[in-house]
């Protein structure tokens, strides 16, 4: 199986495009393991992995430095599945993934919150808090 890694660099605008074989798990980052050297004081060493189980490519956050997809960050040890079209955002860098050979996965949908839904959801949380706090009176 392999992988085709577009790699944009924010600092330089530097665009480019790697074909990797992706055997069982596939790690980028700075460290000298990674087929694409990430580098940046953000970027870990392992920074995150790739995995394809059949048609489904998947990431890992590894770092605490964040990751995101479309936007949205992945906590660290999560397994997010990858869609076609889908933007991975680290430190400096934008990537975009695709598993050749395969058909491709539809583009995943990653919630992400306004801080106006995050207000309310504060909001609700402490109002149940609250009245749960009341009731036990």
């Amino acid at each position: 199986m392999e992988i085709e890694i577009s790699i944009e660099t924010l600092a330089t605008a530097r665009h480019q495009v790697v074909r990797v074989p992706l055997i069982d798990r596939l790690t980028l980052g700075r460290g000298p393991d990674s087929p694409v050297l990430l580098e940046g004081p953000q970027i870990s060493r392992e920074h995150l992995v790739l995995a394809a189980t059949g048609t489904q490519l998947s990431l890992c956050n590894l770092s605490a430095n964040g990751t995101l997809i479309n936007g949205a960050p992945i906590a660290t040890g999560y397994w997010q599945p990858l869609g076609l079209g889908d933007l991975v955002q680290l430190p400096g860098y934008n990537l975009s993934v695709v598993l050749l050979g395969q058909a491709a996965p539809t583009p995943s949908r990653v919630p992400v919150l306004t801080s106006t839904e995050k207000t309310v959801l504060v909001l609700l949380a402490a109002a149940l808090l609250l009245a749960l706090t009341f009731w036990k009176l």
